[in-house]
């Protein structure tokens, strides 16, 4: 189970080069990010919620190694190395959150959240953020509603105490789980990009479904 990145989310991609130089973020997506991460850890009814670290780089790898996991994520299989290098870049990436599910103390899946200011036309002004969203699953694990169990908890919070306006996501068309998943959860179905990117075997064309969920939808 997972759900695609967006394309603004670049510390998902393993063939994107870590920038050394970090920019600063705007205020409110620091303070919506430390209002997020403070309320970490959380407890569902059979996962505990919790920031990644570094040390969970080999148990990110047992799944994000997945070709099944992985043929609708941003990125193709990855290697320890690459599992690596992919956290290293969640965890410096000053308007994102990446976060652990952890099942009876083992890693299983991992939700990732990135902010940013929500957009304005001039000369209107706001202190309003918006998120994005994507998640990945251990296929060892997948089809007992854990996926819909973290990714319902880390949506409470991040429209509850996060205090975020909008949260988005994109999903491929193929990868019908996770839009079923983001229907249970009260996600709209925005619009579909049609045959957007081309399938890994090089045959078929997928569609993008852009989803989104408004504070105010709740």
């Amino acid at each position: 189970m997972c759900a695609s990145p967006e394309p603004s989310d670049p510390a998902d991609s393993p063939d994107v080069a870590a920038v050394a130089a970090v920019p600063a973020v705007a205020a409110p997506v620091s303070a919506a990010h430390a209002r997020i991460a403070g309320e970490l850890p959380r407890q569902t009814s059979r996962l505990v919620l919790r920031e990644l670290t570094p040390a969970d780089a080999a148990a990110v790898h047992a799944y994000r190694s997945v070709p099944e996991v992985t043929r609708y994520l941003g990125h193709p299989p990855l290697d320890p190395d690459g599992a690596r290098d992919l956290v290293d870049r969640w965890l410096a990436d000053p308007a994102g959150l990446s976060v652990a599910l952890e099942l009876d103390g083992a890693v299983v899946g991992d939700v990732r959240l990135w902010f940013w200011p929500s957009s304005v036309k001039a000369p209107a002004t706001s202190e309003e953020v918006d998120a994005g969203l994507g998640y990945a699953l251990h296929p060892g694990q997948q089809g007992q509603g854990l996926a819909t169990e973290a990714v319902g908890e880390i949506v409470q919070l991040v429209l509850g105490p996060g205090g975020i306006r909008r949260i988005t996501t994109r999903v491929f068309a193929a990868a019908t789980p996770s839009s079923k998943l983001l229907c249970r959860l009260g996600f709209h179905l925005d619009g579909v990009d049609r045959a957007a990117v081309l399938a890994p075997e090089g045959e078929v064309w997928w569609d993008d479904e852009c989803w989104s969920l408004l504070r105010s939808d709740r």
